[in-house]
């Protein structure tokens, strides 16, 4: 199951929810996630093949109905090897020295019916309790999920860049009830690194202005450190799904180097605690650019994709994004868009920059490489692991039959 959940699962999510801590049955989290079904649903096919291969042997092989006295009678004078000699039992017959005490004691088919039956059921219950529980969420006391989040970003003039997030969130409490005091509040960190500073933070909801408070719903606060600025902002608890919007600007975001201006940034930081879903980052710059003018990476999952859609606009789109991982976008363009940049330096580093995303993007494709092989070997192995299961177990997994 290990090798199957790492294999199945390349972002490492089941162990990120695990370290994170938030969840106080990794089992049901690791059951919930969908390639952890995969990984039971597999376990599940085996023994339900091997339980039907065993079955249909034993329904194949004639009853044998044993001597009660003679096998009473030799149990007790050999209970080693229930072999009987001529000299030692009854005179005038045959040594039967290929009976032993299991043909005598006939077979075990009760108890092995038994056995396959409660492990078949005991199966089959366990995956009926985790789906029934992945929708109930009767494992948790209280649980939130970002379901999608939508970015908004555009680079001014001056090298600043205006950013706009919106987030939904999915709460979720305990066999349905509302608990006063429970997700009432909510944070998140920007971090300065690579930027002049952070101004205008605002947080709003369907349209309505949250106030700057230090408490109550609809209210936010904003705590600023040497490397990092601190929003929080308060609502009222409630078990539906809520989207909010933080925008901000960042200041210097956009260095202005001697040969083009280069913005690299961190879009989706590390520091989310829970996984986020149908994640898409916007970026538009100033009019003046060719497409050929424009290049644009991005840093994170392997299944993160860019798309530069014309000179004034670039996409990343991200299916889900793990905690603990993050989502990074690297762009250069000619730097007469940005001829008040604040944040500049004489240096030309157009070709470093070319040369460092090849190198990435080459070990990225020999992961995805290696990803799709161990998969697909996986699944070969699986397939075969059940054939062979099944055929040994019908061809040398039956009893010796008795003379």
């Amino acid at each position: 199951s290990l090798f199957f959940t790492l294999v199945l699962d390349p972002e490492h999510d089941i162990l990120n929810i695990a370290k994170s801590g938030r969840s106080a049955h990794l089992l049901f989290v690791w059951a919930r996630h969908p390639q952890g079904m995969a990984v039971l649903a597999s376990v599940l096919i085996v023994l339900c093949a091997v339980s039907a291969a065993t079955w249909f042997k034993r329904r194949r092989r004639p009853p044998i109905v044993p001597d009660e006295q003679e096998a009473t009678r030799t149990l007790k004078q050999y209970p080693v090897t229930g072999q009987k000699e001529e000299s030692r039992f009854e005179k005038g017959r045959t040594p039967d020295e290929g009976r032993s005490l299991v043909s005598l004691a006939g077979p075990r088919r009760p108890l092995l019916r038994n056995r396959l039956i409660r492990g078949t059921a005991f199966c089959v219950s366990l995956v009926c309790v985790i789906l029934t529980t992945g929708s109930s969420g009767i494992p948790f006391a209280k649980s939130y999920s970002i379901t999608r989040v939508d970015i908004e970003a555009s680079v001014n003039p001056d090298g600043s860049m205006d950013v706009i997030e919106k987030r939904t969130f999915r709460f979720t409490f305990e066999s349905g009830t509302r608990f006063p005091g429970s997700f009432t509040w909510l944070s998140q960190d920007l971090l300065l690194a690579g930027c002049q500073g952070i101004s205008g933070v605002k947080v709003s909801e369907d349209g309505r202005d949250y106030l700057p408070a230090s408490f109550g719903p609809g209210t936010y606060s904003v705590e600023e450190t040497h490397d990092m600025v601190r929003v929080t902002w308060r609502f009222e608890p409630t078990d539906e799904s809520r989207t909010f919007e933080l925008s901000y600007r960042v200041k210097g975001a956009v260095v202005a180097h001697r040969d083009v201006a280069e913005l690299y940034w961190k879009f989706v930081g590390e520091r989310w605690e829970v996984s986020s879903d149908n994640v898409t980052v916007n970026l538009r710059l100033p009019q003046g650019a060719r497409l050929d003018e424009v290049r644009a990476w991005g840093h994170g999952p392997l299944s993160a994709s860019v798309r530069i859609v014309s000179p004034e606009l670039i996409t990343w789109t991200l299916p889900h994004l793990s905690p603990g991982r993050f989502l990074e976008g690297r762009l250069v363009f000619p730097k007469r868009l940005v001829p008040q940049a604040t944040n500049t330096d004489d240096m030309d580093v157009l070709d470093s920059i070319l040369s460092e995303e090849e190198a990435w993007a080459a070990r990225a494709d020999r992961e995805r490489a290696v990803t799709r092989l161990v998969t697909q070997s996986s699944l070969f192995v699986l397939a075969a692991s059940v054939a062979a299961t099944v055929v040994l177990h019908i061809l040398y997994g039956r009893d010796p039959k008795p003379d």
